[in-house]
């Protein structure tokens, strides 16, 4: 039996207090009637539905709400979102998505399902992108893999883009804010043959000479250049039968893996992975190479929906291909730690002591590097192809189902390199010549060949006008394999031995996935909902020869990390009050979860690993409020409270009892908006609030402590006027407060600065 907190249990009782007693039942409205009645619709369970209806702990964000609010990325609208956080490092594809406690490991699964329009992502890399031409954005929370599948373990996030149109429509927008930025975007709708061949079309670019200073060379070390295009075709064949081709390119160059030091700060007096440390000063980036970072995305899918008079079939068939590079200034390997490349010339940027460090087997014992620092490179290749059959009922009967097969095939290849730095720069090439400037001196490489397969159904059965029943089920297996090509010198273990074993490694890792629902309509604008899911995020193998440390020979990380499960209970409701104008939702929850993934990074060989805590507890709340209030004000707002814990972790017993990593225990938010017509005009202004509380790190343990960031306060905010021929004018700025802080700490040694503020103006028109 779940055990809830009182403190929990009361905050729920108070929101329902707040939205009045229940009342005579009334009868279940189908999509199309929720559509006529002005409620907000969401795929939410892979089909139209009132957002009211839907038994989840879900936030959206119309179109309107994008504009409003400049979401232009994901972490945007994760600001705005309860008991969810995101944060970014190294570059353009690494990612840390927090939702409920559960957290992405780099070079591993995103903890939630990503969909757009309605094809799945199927690599984390593909995440973090700007957004334009975005019709929805649905932030599911909780188990969500009874319909999305693996990975979805914490939740799913549905992205919706614009749709096709039958008359011609357009809209064009440009932008400058500081740090040279500059913004153009474009999109365009309307027929090729009227009713028949529809499409749409959207490019965006985006430019910035950044905002962040490397002291040591006096160079920005945040430029970024960015574009994106996107075109869909929808072909009406028959009334009952549509083709839907989607194309997505996006390209992205520019500076990367801008870290700091911490022993660096602490030679100026900030030793910034203390506790509370992290917010309270923050050291520019002094490194004498600049890092780089190119990522391309490719995708292309082809839907077919087919009306078969008793139910729709689905066909999703989609390839997707990613290329990252990365490139950035490595660890000092000198003998003496307090050694500060800010000390030295650029002439002579070597004058630390001479190295220490030794590997037994390679080069007889001979000091591994031979200049005191290095620098790194990081190549991702990734091909996918997806497959998915999907049979959706009618709406409008009391047992509604869905029934589906799933495939993906995905071949990864992930080189991890480091070279000696002797004043040449960054070459991302392997070089395995000792006579050579850069000689390549830690490498890891692997080939990943995985194949996944699933089956899944679900069913929702209106028991009376105001209980509904839902079961859902869904057992996936993946099939994952992985080579090591390397060179047999680079093949040693932590004591310099030469490793014989086989050069590849096979691994199965499969569950069901269940999920059980009621939910109880006691009126069209109250709802109470329980769940219990399940949840599964696939194992996987850590990089041959990263499981020792090559100085010391001890055990860093298992060759496999293993499959995470949890099981999650949730309560929660939805109210809509004073005609709509007020809606509250709120949910509680409890998670156990065994085998949790958490990322761990050896700095010694830039190796980056992926263990598992053998158990964990997480407790939460959440509460959201939108209002319409007089004189055109609205307010919108979200609390959400998260408390992990460490119940058993065999590779480090000394964490029991600490948060999980990246785990942010309290957060909330608030946006304030006024419209105001003037003439045929109209004025926006809008001010949004994040508060943070306390987010550590890492889940700590000796002799490494818990680096933790105090809390922290942003702002953003918007006045924008639109004119009744379309135009509209914009003036805007986020971390309003010039908030320094670290958006990520990478124990032991690495902290990752978030941008300071920005502002600008933006041009829009539409046609």
């Amino acid at each position: 039996m779940i055990n809830i907190n009182r403190t929990y249990l009361s905050i729920t009782m108070m929101s329902v207090l707040l939205c009045g007693a229940s009342q005579a039942a009334i009868a279940q409205q189908a999509a199309v009637d929720a559509q006529n009645s002005g409620d907000i619709i969401v795929t939410a369970r892979m089909r139209s539905e009132a957002l009211q209806n839907v038994p989840a702990s879900l936030s959206v964000f119309s179109s309107k709400q994008i504009e409003n609010a400049k979401i232009e990325r994901p972490g945007d609208y994760i600001a705005l979102t309860p008991n969810v956080t995101f944060s970014t490092a190294q570059d353009a594809g690494t990612t840390y998505l927090t939702v409920r406690g559960i957290s992405q490991v780099p070079n591993g699964e995103t903890p939630v399902a990503i969909s757009v329009d309605g094809v799945l992502q199927t690599s984390a890399f593909q995440f973090n992108e700007e957004l334009f031409d975005i019709q929805q954005i649905e932030v599911l929370k909780g188990p969500q893999g009874a319909l999305y599948g693996r990975n979805a373990i914490a939740g799913a996030i549905n992205i919706t883009t614009k749709p096709v149109t039958n008359d011609y429509e357009g809209r064009v927008a440009f932008g400058y804010g500081n740090g040279q930025a500059t913004r153009a975007e474009g999109s365009v709708s309307g027929p090729i043959i009227k009713d028949k061949l529809l499409f749409r079309a959207g490019v965006s670019y985006r430019d910035a000479d950044g905002w962040i200073t490397n002291r040591f060379l006096d160079r920005k070390v945040d430029d970024f250049r960015n574009i994106g295009a996107d075109l869909k075709l929808i072909y009406e064949a028959t009334p009952d039968l549509t083709f839907d081709l989607r194309g997505h390119y996006g390209r992205i160059t520019g500076g990367a893996a801008y870290f700091v030091r911490s022993s660096n700060a602490a030679q100026q007096g900030v030793v910034i992975t203390d506790a509370h440390g992290v917010a309270n000063t923050v050291i520019a980036p002094t490194s004498n190479n600049l890092g780089y970072n190119k990522r391309l995305l490719k995708n292309v899918s082809f839907k077919i929906d087919y009306d078969t008079g008793f139910g729709r079939l689905s066909s999703i068939t989609a390839y997707d291909a990613i290329d990252l590079l990365t490139t950035f200034d490595g660890y000092d390997y000198s003998d003496n730690q307090n050694c500060f490349e800010l000390t030295s010339p650029l002439s002579t940027p070597y004058a630390c002591a001479n190295p220490q460090i030794t590997f037994g087997g390679l080069n007889g014992g001979t000091p591994f590097f031979t200049a005191p620092f290095n620098t790194t490179f990081q190549r991702y290749r990734q091909r996918n192809f997806s497959q998915e059959l999907r049979f959706t009922s009618p709406s409008d009967q009391p047992l509604r189902y869905i029934a589906g097969l799933y495939f993906l095939q995905r071949k990864r290849d992930l080189v991890t390199a480091t070279q000696e730095d002797k004043g040449f720069g960054i070459v991302p090439e392997l070089d395995f010549d000792p006579a050579t400037a850069n000689q390549t001196r830690a490498y890891f490489e692997e080939h990943n060949n995985d194949k996944a397969y699933a089956a899944f159904a679900q069913a929702n059965y209106d028991v009376t006008k105001t209980i509904e029943l839902s079961a859902a089920i869904r057992y996936d297996t993946d099939h994952r394999r992985q080579t090591d090509p390397r060179p047999d010198i680079y093949r040693l273990d932590g004591l310099g031995r030469p490793i014989t074993g086989p050069r590849t490694r096979k691994q199965n890792f499969d569950a069901w996935q269940p999920k059980f629902t009621i939910n109880y309509r006691p009126l069209r604008t109250f709802s109470i909902y329980a769940n219990y899911a399940k949840g599964f995020r696939s194992g996987g193998f850590n990089a041959a020869g990263t499981e020792l440390d090559p100085s010391t020979g001890a055990k860093v990380a298992d060759p496999i990390f293993k499959k995470e499960m949890s099981e999650t209970y949730e309560v929660g409701f939805k109210s809509e009050l004073l005609d709509r104008a007020l809606s509250i939702s709120g949910a509680l929850f409890q998670t156990d979860a065994k085998n949790l993934q958490v990322f761990n990074f050896n700095g010694v060989v830039n190796a980056q690993v992926v263990n598992n805590i053998d158990k964990a507890r997480i407790k939460g709340a959440e509460l959201e409020v939108q209002a319409r209030l007089p004189e055109g004000f609205a307010l919108f707002g979200g609390l959400g409270y998260t408390d992990t814990n460490i119940r058993k972790y065999d590779a480090n017993p000394t964490t029991v009892g600490n948060q999980l990593p990246n785990t942010t225990k309290f957060k909330t938010n608030m946006s304030l908006q006024y419209t105001r017509d003037i003439g045929t005009s109209e004025l926006l202004i809008r001010g949004d609030w994040e508060h943070r509380g306390k987010t550590y790190f890492h889940e700590g343990g000796t002799p490494i402590g818990i680096p933790i960031r105090d809390p922290l306060d942003l702002f953003n905010g918007q006045v924008r006027l639109t004119l009744a021929s379309g135009w509209s004018a914009s003036l805007w700025g986020k971390n309003l407060s010039n908030k320094k802080y670290y958006d990520k700490v990478v124990v032991p040694d690495y902290n990752f600065q978030a941008r300071p503020r920005s502002y600008g103006i933006d041009i829009t028109k539409t046609f």
